[in-house]
């Protein structure tokens, strides 16, 4: 059960992997708003959206953004 429930959480953690490198390109490829963003890369809160990727990157979205966007 120990080795099953460990492989559960890698495939969580790749899964927010995913979804925060896809929430990178619409960053910096769209104007959508936090809350569009957060529902394409398959958040139903914005405030988790902001969260993970705050977690993930050390920046919010929108720091993101501002930062990388050309």
């Amino acid at each position: 059960d120990v080795e099953r429930s460990r492989g559960l959480g890698d495939v969580y953690k790749r899964q927010v992997r995913v979804r925060i490198e896809y929430a990178k390109e619409l960053l910096l490829r769209t104007d959508l708003k936090m809350p569009f963003v957060a529902e394409r890369c398959g958040y139903s809160y914005v405030e988790r959206f902001t969260v993970s990727f705050k977690s993930n990157t050390g920046l919010t979205p929108s720091q993101y953004r501002k930062r990388y966007r050309v």
